[in-house]
């Protein structure tokens, strides 16, 4: 059984990633740049267990190619800067969206049996009124008049987008 992770090479991917590979899994992971990847090949299984593709969110066929004879896929990659955002929509949401909707559709179509989407960092940060010393969790959400008043667009059109998709 083979499992696509787009994004594996974020934080939170080795996790996932580690506790896949010393169970029955075998890894397919996007690979971007190899300076964002080249700590996954150190990972206990990795070398038998680990196959990256060059994938493109935005290119339906690089994810067809990646997620043919997957019965999983667990969707990890968001567009996400620090650096600032002149366009959020063109420059973060509409990527979010499209690359979503791309995963989603080649999964559907390509027999795949559970896909697992994970949210981005962006919907704990910014929460101006948490308290700093308190861990965010589930109980901590982006501050969404915070946002607006900052012009910075929520991520509530890719949700409402893909209810109606699935």
């Amino acid at each position: 059984m083979a499992v696509l992770m787009p994004g594996m090479g974020i934080s939170m991917g080795p996790g996932i990633k580690g506790g896949a590979v010393g169970g029955e899994a075998a890894e397919k992971a996007e690979e971007k740049d190899e300076k964002e990847t080249k700590h996954l090949e150190s990972l206990e299984g990795a070398n038998t267990r680990l196959r990256l593709y060059q994938i493109d969110l935005l290119d339906y066929d690089s994810i067809v190619t990646a997620i043919n004879g997957c019965a999983g896929v667990f969707h990890l990659a968001s567009p996400c800067t620090v650096d600032q955002v002149h366009d959020p929509q063109n420059e973060l949401l509409d990527p979010a969206i499209k690359g979503t909707i791309n995963v989603l559709t080649a999964a559907k179509e390509n027999g795949v049996r559970r896909v697992v989407v994970t949210s981005s960092v962006s919907s704990i940060m910014p929460s101006p009124n948490w308290p700093a010393d308190v861990i965010k969790n589930e109980d901590c959400w982006t501050d969404v008049e915070y946002c607006k008043q900052n012009s910075v667009r929520i991520r509530v059109q890719l949700w409402v987008l893909l209810s109606h998709r699935c």
